[in-house]
């Protein structure tokens, strides 16, 4: 709980991007800051998230609303298009 880790300006194909976990496990969540890469953006990101005792995610959220596009059991969220603005993504462990 209160963790975090990630990348800050992964160069990349896709051009640079950052991504950034935080755990919230008191709070039954942890959340994804992504800064998409923006020169040549892909079709689809990928989000995995791991639960450090392996619960499997309930819910999730993308800037605030409710997101149906995730795999419990992959434990990976899947953004249909690649966000072009600063993102956040929590995935919810009831």
């Amino acid at each position: 709980d209160d963790k975090t880790c990630g990348v800050e300006n992964a160069r990349t194909y896709f051009g640079p991007m950052s991504v950034k976990y935080e755990s919230k496990l008191s709070q039954g969540q942890i959340e994804v800051t992504l800064d998409p890469p923006g020169r040549n953006p892909p079709k689809k990101v990928t989000v995995r998230f791991r639960h450090p005792e392996g619960k499997k995610m309930t819910r999730c959220t993308i800037d605030g609303q409710p997101y149906k596009s995730f795999d419990p059991e992959k434990e990976w969220v899947v953004l249909a298009e690649c966000p072009k603005n600063r993102t956040r993504i929590i995935a919810c462990y009831d």
